[in-house]
């Protein structure tokens, strides 16, 4: 598995298009472009399964789940990863791939739904660094490898 990450509109999507994406049987799953909450797709039928915007993801569903709590939310994200990295491992060509923004750096929000936002996502992050064995920061178009 892999994790992409870097500040927003620097280039993360093309990066790991030109880089990571071994063919053109690919699911990408943005959460940009839609509400879905993060942990509702578990399969796919393609080698290669993409999620982009993790960030919002996890604002969707920590929106929709008002009665679980930032860590019941963090667990649930951890088993998703898992689940994830199983899946990987069945067959030999399968790969997942994460990208999310780092909304970590700059003011801390002052409305405590965007700070819970911004504390979960950064714990969630370091749970999928620890799963994920390449992880990769993006800045202005420029990869670095973390791991």
């Amino acid at each position: 598995m892999f994790f992409v990450s870097g500040g927003a509109f620097n280039g993360k999507k093309e990066w790991v298009r030109h880089n990571l994406i071994p063919c053109q049987n690919t699911r990408w799953i943005s959460y940009f472009q839609n509400q879905e909450k993060l942990f509702t797709i578990k399969e796919c039928k393609h080698p290669t399964i993409i999620f982009e915007g993790i960030e919002y993801g996890l604002y969707h569903t920590m929106l929709s789940n008002e009665i679980m709590s930032l860590k019941e939310l963090r667990n649930q994200f951890r088993e998703n990863v898992i689940w994830w990295q199983e899946w990987e491992r069945q067959e030999k060509h399968r790969r997942v791939i994460w990208i999310g923004s780092d909304i970590s750096k700059g003011i801390v929000p002052m409305e405590k739904n965007e700070r819970n936002w911004r504390d979960l996502t950064g714990w969630c992050y370091q749970d999928l660094v620890n799963e994920v064995e390449h992880v990769f920061t993006i800045w202005y178009g420029i990869s670095t490898k973390l791991k």
